[in-house]
């Protein structure tokens, strides 16, 4: 059936997961949530079915701004922006020169629905995420995650994004949120175009 062999098909890509979530075992304290990734020089345009930007905003944290795009089974990311302190000007700016154009979506954190608004008068298309953590963690984790290597931020985010774990190291349904800014910009364009895809 099609459920079995999505359920074989995390197994392979992520076993941790497939256990946990599928199986019901205990997980190992510490777990990495996104274990398996693979780099690569750059982003496979010609190939991509489905293709955005998600941004997250910060203040003194960074402001983070990640591309995203879909084919096959794969999930390619390149990090574009990383900055704190970001002034709205600034922001506008940077996204220009980072290549974003009018009809690409940019799916935003809604913390911020002024800045939201903003990107919008300004001429790009911003819209709200979804910003459900789970399900965006596991919207990116039907893909085989591919990271371009000059994403320094969003690979350094990515090794050390753990489940939070207990005294007694039991794991919890919930990730350590210290330094995830690139991976939430990322999770809430994967959700976006993850639901988009499969309707």
């Amino acid at each position: 059936t099609e459920q079995r062999r999505k359920i074989e098909a995390l197994a392979q890509k992520d076993e941790f997961y497939y256990r946990v979530y599928t199986l019901g075992e205990r997980a190992e304290a510490g777990s990495t949530i996104f274990p398996h990734y693979e780099l690569i020089n750059e982003i496979s345009w010609e190939s991509l079915e489905l293709y955005g930007y998600g941004l997250d905003f910060g203040e003194t944290n960074p402001t983070a701004l990640v591309f995203a795009g879909i084919y096959e089974d794969k999930l390619e990311a390149q990090e574009l922006i990383y900055r704190s302190h970001l002034r709205d000007s600034e922001l506008i700016e940077l996204l220009k020169s980072s290549g974003v154009k009018r009809g690409e979506p940019i799916i935003c954190d809604t913390n911020r629905p002024d800045k939201i608004g903003l990107l919008n008068e300004a001429g790009f298309d911003a819209y709200p995420a979804n910003k459900q953590v789970l399900a965006g963690i596991s919207a990116i984790k039907n893909y085989d995650l591919r990271i371009t290597k000059d994403s320094r931020n969003l690979l350094e985010e990515r090794a050390g994004y753990s489940w939070k774990t207990t005294r007694e190291g039991l794991t919890l349904e919930e990730p350590e949120k210290l330094h995830d800014h690139a991976l939430d910009a990322l999770r809430y364009w994967t959700f976006m175009a993850h639901t988009a895809k499969n309707g």
